[in-house]
Formats: C-alpha cells, structure tokens, sequence
C-alpha cells in the first residue's frame, strides 16, 4: 500500500502549471514525500488504507469518492509541487549539488523564487485546510477517520500555516483572544 499514491505524475501536471516536458522521474519521488506529510496525516492511517485500497480495487464510491475527488487529489497535487519545486532544478551527482541551466532560459531570483514558492504553499494549505475542515464537518460520514487508537499518523488537529496556541485554547474555542490576555495583558 506504501508504494500506491493518491495522484499520479500525469494528475500533477494537469492540475499545476508544471510543464508537460518536466521528465517523471523529477516529480514522482516527491508525491509520496508530499501525501505521508501533508494528506494522510489528516486523513489517519486507517481511512488512507480504506482509501486506497477502494482506489486499486477500482470501487471508491460515494462519500470516498467525494472527499477523494474534491479534497484529497488537489491538496496531493499542490504539496506535491511544492516539495517538488525546490529540487526541479538541482541534482546530486557525485561530485555534489549541480544546478541546472539551459540556452533559453533566464534563472529567477531569490526573491521571485520565494514568492513562487510561496503562492504554491498557499494552494497547498488551503487546500489541506479546506479537507480538515471537510472531514470535521462530516465526522458521521467517515467513523475510520482518526478512529485508530494504534493509529500512528499524526492524529491533530492543527493547520500547517498560523499559531499553535496549545491544545487548551483550541478545546475552549477562545482561540487567539485568549493566548493574547493570557500572555500580554
């Protein structure tokens, strides 16, 4: 089940504006890095293995195929990028990290890169939040999600952009108004 992704190389390209001609082999060890870290840590490990498993069988349906469709496939695609993103233009070699170039191209600079960077980790947590966010709503439709007590994802609750104010302000609802009386007042 490890070596089963939720996007494929061809799925990536589609929904991002990575170039047709960027070779598979660049992009396909970055979409497992990208679901274990950023997808199936929300999703825990028992409904990433229903998921899948529905996938390979070819009989995901209903409420899977929704939150699959919807919510997984872009939040993949766009962590994908991103872990992607940083190494598309450098590689090891034996004699170390080379970089490189070609005649018609101009490289960007540090700066344009991470604003680059940047908007596409703003899709990419987003679109995580967005499916957290989906899940939490519709606990009733998924009881596999984060039902594990052997589960070994990750089972929290906090969003990969912002402050974490501890799991006691979030249980209270007060949130940041609270953090900030408590700290600064």
């Amino acid at each position: 089940m490890d070596d089963f992704n939720f996007i494929s190389v061809e799925k990536l390209k589609q929904l991002t504006s990575i170039a047709k001609s960027v070779d598979i082999d660049f992009l396909l060890p970055y979409i497992p890095v990208a679901e274990q870290m950023y997808v199936e840590d929300v999703l825990g490990s028992a409904l990433t293995t229903e998921l899948k498993t529905q996938l390979q069988n070819a009989t995901i349906s209903g409420d899977n195929e929704t939150l699959y469709e919807n919510h997984i496939v872009n939040t993949s695609a766009y962590w994908s990028w991103y872990e992607a993103s940083m190494f598309l233009n450098y590689k090891t070699y034996a004699k170390g990290v080379m970089k490189q170039s070609s005649d018609n191209s101009d490289p960007v600079s540090k700066e344009e890169f991470e604003m680059y960077r940047q908007g596409i980790k703003d899709k990419a947590v987003f679109y995580r939040n967005r499916m957290l966010e989906y899940l939490k709503d519709n606990k009733k439709k998924y009881p596999l999600w984060r039902n594990s007590e052997e589960n070994p994802i990750n089972k929290s609750e906090t969003y990969s952009s912002g402050i974490y104010l501890g799991k006691e302000n979030r249980t209270r609802g007060n949130g940041f108004n609270e953090y900030y009386n408590k700290y600064f007042n």
